[in-house]
């Protein structure tokens, strides 16, 4: 019997995602910048702007496409370091809709953008990525899973093998997220469920919560 490496983990959750859930798949290396088709410009860059532009134009027909490119802009900037701050403001923005501004022939209409289309699920694109490079000043991590609808990193989810090593698996996932805010904090801006898992057991929280919860 062969013995089970953390790579099984990880290719029993990308299975599950793909098949059971329907999720599209992509390695994070095909669309890093240096890839076969790049969707980053750069290596800090954690949204995925085209995919996020486009699914923006089709789930909001009304809307001009130059607000919503204008829309795009200030969601790529939204929180910085400030991560808590940051996620507070995009989860208000998923949740509520984002509002934007253009002008129509009867003068300056206020309208909402929405990022994701609650009301038609199949209307978004759901995307499972592994192996997704970033590099944030000196440092270089990969999260193990991102999950991605309309282009954005709503879910993160961290494996480890449950037979090597002494540490608590589950315990060692939630200590890498950990290392996660402090070296790619920009990761967790939009994130809205953080996943570990042992491949036996899983446990999800947000981006305050401590272990216990």
């Amino acid at each position: 019997m062969s013995r089970i490496v953390e790579q099984d983990i990880e290719d029993a959750a990308l299975e599950i995602l793909q098949g059971d859930l329907g999720y599209e798949y992509v390695h994070g290396s095909e669309i890093a910048p240096d890839g076969p088709k790049p969707e980053r410009k750069r290596w800090d860059d954690v949204v995925l702007v085209g995919r996020l532009t486009e699914k923006l134009k089709k789930i909001n027909p009304v809307i001009p496409h130059e607000a919503i490119e204008l829309a795009v802009k200030d969601i790529v900037r939204i929180g910085g370091k400030e991560i808590v701050a940051g996620n507070e403001k995009f989860h208000k923005y998923l949740t509520e809709g984002f509002p934007v501004q253009y002008r129509t022939k009867e003068g300056i209409k206020d309208d909402i953008l929405w990022i994701v289309d609650f009301d038609n699920p199949e209307e978004n694109e759901f995307l499972v990525v592994n192996q997704y490079a970033i590099i944030e000043g000196e440092k270089h991590r990969r999260p193990d899973i991102l999950v991605f609808v309309n282009g954005l990193p709503l879910g993160l989810i961290e494996l480890k093998n449950p037979f090597a090593g002494e540490e608590n698996k589950m315990d060692s996932a939630f200590k890498q997220i950990q290392t996660y805010k402090h070296e790619i904090p920009s990761i967790f801006n939009y994130n809205e469920v953080l996943v570990c898992s042992d491949g036996t057991f899983a446990d999800a929280g947000t981006i305050t919560g401590t272990r216990e919860w």
